[in-house]
């Protein structure tokens, strides 16, 4: 298959956690490399049935969208639209191929008219910020792969 193809997901749920902004750079010598994480709630239903949450790790990376959660609080509910990337590697170790996973943040989108039955904290307001922050489309020259 010649053609790269993207599959974007949406999942929506409630800001659970959002982590400062980390250089992942080891090397000195090469440009800085900037990934920012933020946990999302997700109850697991199954009809009238609650079951226990997800709690998946979403990261941004790249500078132009690492400060797209400064708009946002934990305990707003979002939709997030991502794509799942996976890198195969070899152990240094072992020397046997792996692989890690992550669920790449393309755009944040808070939801209008939801109220919060039971705040995260008390110093949050979740009606204080509306609308989206979408940094237009996916550029995969952005993301790159992960300098390690």
């Amino acid at each position: 298959m010649n053609e790269k193809a993207t599959n974007f997901h949406n999942q929506q749920g409630v800001l659970h956690m959002i982590f400062n902004a980390k250089n992942v750079t080891k090397d000195p010598t090469k440009k800085d490399f900037w990934v920012r994480e933020f946990m999302l709630e997700i109850a697991q239903t199954k009809g009238e049935q609650t079951f226990k949450s997800a709690f998946p790790l979403f990261s941004l990376s790249g500078e132009n969208r690492i400060n797209m959660l400064d708009a946002y609080s934990e305990g707003d509910e979002v939709v997030v639209t991502f794509v799942l990337k996976g890198n195969k590697y070899k152990r240094k170790d072992t020397g046997e191929d792996t692989s890690f996973t992550s669920l790449e943040c393309i755009s944040l989108e808070k939801v209008v008219g939801v109220t919060q039955a039971a705040p995260v904290d008390n110093k949050h307001d979740v009606t204080q910020k509306e609308g989206s922050n979408n940094f237009g489309a996916f550029d995969e020259s952005d993301s790159g792969d992960l300098p390690f």
